[in-house]
């Protein structure tokens, strides 16, 4: 990923959005991992379950 396109993509994840070049499977992972991090009393078995559906197995998780 050249310079400009990095910090482009940096400054997304920074202002709380997600980067349009993710795949469906890092979309859930970054959601779950900015979920983990703020409000970790929050995750419930339903966060985990859209992990699986995007394509992780309990040990990716």
């Amino acid at each position: 990923m050249p310079g400009e396109q990095q910090e482009e993509f940096v400054a997304t994840l920074a202002a709380g959005g997600t980067p349009a070049n993710l795949t469906d499977q890092d979309a859930a992972m970054l959601a779950y991992a900015r979920k983990l991090t703020r409000t970790p009393a929050e995750i419930a078995r339903e966060d985990v379950e859209k992990l699986r559906g995007a394509g992780f197995d309990d040990r990716a998780i």
